[in-house]
């Protein structure tokens, strides 16, 4: 670090690190394809699940709340990608709608309770996609999951 940088840093003191740090966490997300914690196998998997067009795929009422997210669990090698959505539509509505991009996109339907899911194989991985909210009250949620087996 030269001289001005710590110069600059002194300046702001502990803020000056509260806004290097994430600055720091988002260059090495950048420079490494994926959050810190992925190994390059839950990477190709994340990066195969993120680009499932189901997570993509939205009609008029339906639009994203922020940007879809994607995360690795490096203790069981889950690896999950999501995208929020706000409604402007009936939930009924939504729900016919991604059922049927489900069935396009070549998921299978799975029997549970509460939100619909899905299941078929991606990046050579058994993924589960769920669909709806998990709760009153809760965004309503387009996840994909799967565990990264016999990825080397």
């Amino acid at each position: 670090m030269n001289t001005a940088t710590r110069v600059k840093l002194a300046k702001w003191g502990p803020l000056g690190l509260i806004a290097v740090i994430p600055l720091g966490f988002v260059a090495f997300q950048a420079l490494t394809g994926g959050p810190p914690f992925c190994s390059s196998a839950e990477n190709r998997l994340r990066s195969a699940l993120v680009a499932e067009p189901v997570l993509a795929a939205h009609p008029a009422g339906i639009e994203p709340a922020a940007a879809g997210s994607a995360s690795c669990d490096e203790d069981d090698r889950h690896v999950e990608a999501w995208q929020d959505y706000r409604l402007s539509i009936p939930d009924a509505e939504a729900l016919a709608f991604y059922r049927e991009a489900a069935d396009a996109g070549g998921w299978r339907p799975v029997e549970d309770g509460g939100m619909l899911r899905f299941t078929k194989e991606v990046a050579g991985s058994t993924a589960s996609l769920s669909i709806g909210r998990r709760s009153e009250g809760e965004p309503f949620r387009l996840s994909v999951s799967a565990v990264a087996e016999g990825l080397g």
